[in-house]
């Protein structure tokens, strides 16, 4: 597996000396934050200190926090991916996707880390994902390419990948047009390229036509080799494997049909 490097990672720990501001760029993010007295600043959308109106937050932690923390977590809901071209899977057919999500941004400061707060990385809207205006999950609004190559991957510091391995085994095709990727579910790994990666997922189209599968993996794709564990899932899965309607994975029912 090939992949292009990305940088040195962005997650990690830093000592702080009061008074000192550091600036950091991940992906389309900016900010800065500022060790006061008892006090960390954080600054949106600038790399300039002097930017009071761009502070948004500021929190009170005490003496004795001389170090921040940057961690990576995965969406605190699901993701929706719609591919930027619809991919027709046909019956007997399967297919591995890549999928990419943004992450966030966990801040922590002192040593065992507290947390103060999270920041998306890239701002995702809101989005229904469900039949009915009843039934259903709020979820993130996203765009993917759902490439199948992973050659043709750009390197995104600030993005996940998910491997999804699509099965059809319906006797009629299945339109991809939208995929309800269960991010909070997942947990995350780096590869010593500082790509960002979470387990594979194995979605499947029964025979039954409107009844699907979901299965994750115990571990990070073997392809990948060596990896670093990042963090776990925000949300305990009772099993590996979900059995539900086709639409809470890939849209309403009407998507099957071409």
């Amino acid at each position: 597996m090939e992949t292009s490097l990305i940088a040195t990672p962005w997650w990690g720990t830093f000592p702080y000396r009061e008074n000192e501001s550091r600036s950091f760029a991940i992906g389309p993010l900016r900010f800065m934050i500022r060790r006061q007295t008892r006090e960390w600043l954080i600054f949106r959308d600038t790399f300039e200190a002097a930017a009071e109106e761009k502070i948004a937050a500021r929190h009170i932690t005490g003496p004795g926090a001389e170090h921040l923390e940057l961690a990576v977590a995965l969406a605190d809901r699901p993701v929706v991916s719609r591919p930027v071209v619809p991919l027709a899977i046909h019956p007997g057919q399967e297919v591995t996707v890549y999928v990419s999500s943004p992450v966030w941004v966990m801040i922590g400061v002192g040593d065992p880390p507290r947390p103060l707060q999270e920041i998306p990385t890239q701002n995702l809207s809101d989005t229904w994902f469900g039949p009915s205006t009843m039934e259903g999950q709020l979820c993130y609004a996203s765009t993917t390419s759902c490439r199948v190559r992973l050659s043709e991957l750009p390197p995104r510091p600030h993005r996940v990948i998910t491997p999804i391995l699509v099965r059809n085994e319906a006797e009629t095709p299945l339109l991809l047009d939208r995929i309800k990727l269960p991010v909070p579910l997942l947990s995350i790994y780096a590869r010593a390229d500082a790509s960002l990666w979470t387990q594979s997922v194995v979605m499947t189209r029964n025979r039954e036509e409107n009844i699907a599968a979901l299965k994750i993996a115990d571990g990070p794709p073997a392809e990948l080799g060596d990896t670093h564990h990042l963090g776990g899932p925000r949300e305990k899965m009772a099993s590996r494997t979900l059995i539900d309607q086709l639409g809470a994975l890939f849209g309403a029912p009407d998507n099957t049909r071409m």
